[in-house]
């Protein structure tokens, strides 16, 4: 995931002055889980956490929908955040794709 992030947006150049953040009484945190995979119940416990009538994303579903349809979309989720944390994005251009078709109707 490293390289994905240095590829978009570029390396850091070194610095001549660092922030020491420990001694201006900043809290530290320990980042060693982040690249743990995702789990069923770690999705389970961000979606708990949604307001039930706004929509996290552009995609319009509101916090209801994922409660509600959990039990059906819960695998299809788990493998779009694998395939995120995997670095397999060259699929997710469906996601933004959309066919219409005019259909007359009939009198």
């Amino acid at each position: 995931m490293l390289k994905f992030y240095e590829k978009t947006l570029g390396t850091a150049e070194s610095r001549p002055l660092t922030l020491n953040l420990s001694e201006i009484g900043m809290q530290q945190h320990d980042l060693a889980s982040v690249d743990n995979p995702f789990t069923e119940e770690g999705l389970w416990a961000a979606v708990k956490d949604l307001p039930l009538d706004k929509a996290p994303g552009p995609d319009g579903f509101i916090g209801r929908f994922y409660k509600v349809c959990w039990s059906i979309i819960k695998n299809d989720l788990l493998e779009a955040f694998a395939a995120c944390a995997r670095d397999i994005f060259f699929k997710f251009r469906l996601l933004n794709t959309a066919f219409i078709t005019l259909i007359p109707k009939k009198n």
